[in-house]
């Protein structure tokens, strides 16, 4: 068995996890934490399939682009030889590093007829974790955080066989 030094393991775990990066990062990392310092977790107006809440993309995006963009910073989207959909963040100096995503298309038979939007879905869905995971913000609701019940709404009946509902003039 190979005796790896601590730095070697650094390296393969970086190299695993982290994705890769340009020789110099130093202006980049200046950047990023000053963005970093400035972002706000976006408005989690999207509802999924089980009634939790989550970011939108045009949400998180609405929430990162100006910051990024005041720092030289640049988002680009890439899916390379393994399947896997890379987030490039680039800076004005030219520095950059990258995260990827592992891409899972179905190779089942059955479901190849609507191949085309699955593979749409499946790096739309990408993106927005790449999104996430390069600004470090939130974009859905812990587990068990979905929507609140919805309330009965009240109606009443006019007596001329119409059905309204009533406005809350509480507020």
């Amino acid at each position: 068995m190979t005796d790896l030094s601590s730095a070697s393991i650094d390296a393969v775990i970086a190299e695993k996890n982290m994705g890769k990066r340009s020789a110099d990062t130093a202006k980049i990392s200046k950047a990023y934490a000053d963005a970093q310092g400035e972002m706000v977790e976006p408005i989690m107006n999207g509802v999924g399939y089980h009634k939790n809440r989550y970011a939108t993309m045009a949400d998180i995006r609405k929430v990162t682009r100006p910051i990024a963009a005041k720092h030289g910073l640049s988002l680009c989207f890439s899916v390379d030889a393994a399947e896997n959909y890379v987030a490039t963040l680039r800076h004005s100096s030219g520095e950059w590093f990258s995260v990827s995503y592992p891409l899972r298309f179905t190779t089942d038979e059955r479901k190849m007829t609507a191949a085309h939007m699955t593979q749409q879905s499946t790096l739309t869905y990408a993106e927005r974790r790449c999104l996430l995971m390069i600004w470090g913000v939130s974009g859905e609701e812990e587990e068990g955080e979905g929507l609140p019940p919805k309330e009965e709404t009240k109606k009443e009946d006019t007596g001329n066989g119409a059905i309204v509902t009533p406005i809350d003039e509480s507020f």
